[in-house]
């Protein structure tokens, strides 16, 4: 592949100036500037930023602090685009914004599966799992759509024999009285 190695080695004389977008964040109004800022912002975020971009300590540095641990061992996976953190092309969402992007993931009310499906497609936080099933835990037009029967309800006995139980279901129908009859045997 002599041509494409020869172009991808060529100096360019000018300069190209990209306007680059963070990856899939079509669906979170949210900019990269104030992810930025509030990344900056973050304690634990801000370190990790600087890590990112100036190289990270040994493992058993005191800098790596409990809180860095579990970045340290991403460390491979992080990267920094419009001084926004990103782990492979999700965006590492601040805690001061957790809650907003968890409010704009659940707007239609989809489920817990569903949110979480969104939410690993586009952004990343530790513990984000536990965070988003507390959120829709919390949703009351949730918990009515959701309702699970109490495990506590026993079904009925077996019958012994024929039309030792008989159920009636009625309904009425243009003023007219139905129903219908189930034997269980």
């Amino acid at each position: 592949m002599a041509v494409p190695d020869a172009l991808s080695r060529l100096p360019a004389s000018t300069t190209v100036h990209d306007v680059t977008v963070l990856p899939d964040l079509e669906g979170i109004p949210l900019t990269p500037f104030e992810i930025a800022q509030e990344t900056a912002k973050d304690p634990i975020l801000s370190k990790v930023l600087e890590f990112v971009l100036f190289g990270w300590p040994e493992p058993k540095s005191p800098m790596i602090t409990d809180a860095l641990r579990p970045f340290y061992h991403r460390r491979s996976e992080l990267t920094v685009l419009e001084k926004c953190l990103l782990r492979g092309n999700r965006v590492v969402i601040p805690t001061s914004l957790r809650a907003h992007v968890l409010k704009i993931l659940h707007l239609g009310h989809t489920g817990v599966v569903r949110t979480k499906m969104l939410a690993r497609s586009k952004v990343y936080w530790m513990n984000m799992d536990d965070d988003i099933e507390a959120y829709i835990g919390a949703c009351q037009p949730c918990k009515v759509v959701n309702f699970k029967p109490s495990p506590d309800l026993l079904p009925w006995p077996a019958t012994s024999y024929p039309f030792e139980r008989v159920h009636m279901d009625f309904c009425q129908l243009q003023g007219h009285l139905l129903h219908s009859c189930r034997c269980l045997h």
